[in-house]
């Protein structure tokens, strides 16, 4: 089952609603992909692992999408695009090593993920993290461009006052190195930390409460994680690990930040101390965060670009 729209499908028909069909696991990603949209006719598909990959065909058949956006596009089977018309986009979004001395296991795991895509699959491939771009290039993969997740903004955008948010709050897994930085604020301030299964209006929820969002790294090393978009678009006055890169978000600006246990300690003491002397920078992180990485724009400028690279160097072949 192929999507059937005639060879030439990169070129774009002038007023016409883009069409796009997003495809990932959706507790992690229908978050940054495109709910609704002023320019852009749009769908989701949950992917499941170990199963049969013939229900994505389906859906781009039934679709008709002109663009097709693959989150972890390693996870899709050899050859499945083989006769997909559309324009597809592979967009990797696990962190690997930014140079050859990057020897951390957890980042060369990650990088052999990778060697099990079918990059024939794809017309582009984009990589969410800047600063690898260059070491993976060396490496032979092919990738176009590099772009942070964006966020679906009216999915966790919300304006509850300041007079109605308490403590803080930290969304991720726990791992020894978190703990680390964790155990002593969840003893001593009001710090909830969701491990897992919260998503959604349900996430929302929890996070439109809290004054503070709490962002740490992975593990022992830079990144730039998606889940601080979450922060600013439920409000959240974020204090996080140093972003690296930052992609235009400044500390002391738009968020605050820490690099030590003791570091992140004294900054739950001085703001919930007096949490109107940080407002300026809760709200002015909500607003410009907005501008930098709403899916909205995010994706309306990518697949822009994606027309004119494959009208100026072409595609995959068919």
């Amino acid at each position: 089952m192929t999507n059937v729209k005639p060879l030439g499908a990169e070129k774009r028909i002038a007023g016409k609603r883009t069409r796009v069909l997003f495809v990932g696991q959706s507790e992690y990603f229908s978050s940054c992909a495109l709910s609704k949209s002023i320019w852009a006719e749009t769908t989701f598909v949950h992917f499941r692992h170990e199963t049969d990959q013939a229900y994505i065909l389906q859906a781009i058949c039934d679709f008709q999408p002109d663009v097709v956006i693959c989150f972890r596009p390693e996870f899709i089977a050899h050859c499945l695009f083989q006769k997909v018309t559309a324009l597809t986009v592979g967009f990797t979004t696990e962190p690997v090593p930014r140079s050859e001395s990057d020897r951390h296991p957890d980042l060369r795991r990650r990088l052999s993920y990778l060697d099990r895509m079918d990059m024939s699959n794809f017309d582009r491939l984009v990589h969410f993290d800047v600063q690898s771009l260059d070491f993976l290039r060396n490496k032979g993969y092919p990738y176009w461009r590099a772009q942070p997740l964006p966020l679906d903004w009216r999915l966790y955008e919300t304006q509850v006052p300041l007079r109605d948010r308490k403590g803080a709050i930290f969304v991720g897994r726990a791992t020894p190195y978190r703990d680390r930085f964790l155990d002593l604020p969840k003893r001593d301030f009001n710090v909830v930390h969701l491990a897992h299964g919260i998503d959604g209006d349900d996430l929302k929820g929890f996070l439109s409460r809290s004054l503070i969002g709490i962002n740490l790294h992975n593990e022992d090393y830079p990144a730039f994680e998606n889940r601080v978009l979450y922060h600013f678009a439920c409000g959240n006055l974020l204090l996080t690990q140093k972003l690296a890169p930052g992609y235009g978000l400044e500390d002391n600006e738009d968020h605050l930040s820490f690099e030590t246990p003791e570091q992140l300690y004294g900054l739950l003491t001085e703001i919930l101390a007096d949490p109107k002397l940080f407002e300026g920078i809760r709200t002015f992180g909500a607003i410009k965060a907005k501008k930098l990485f709403n899916s909205e724009d995010v994706y309306k400028s990518l697949i822009d670009d994606v027309y004119l690279d494959v009208a100026a160097y072409g595609r995959r072949s068919l």
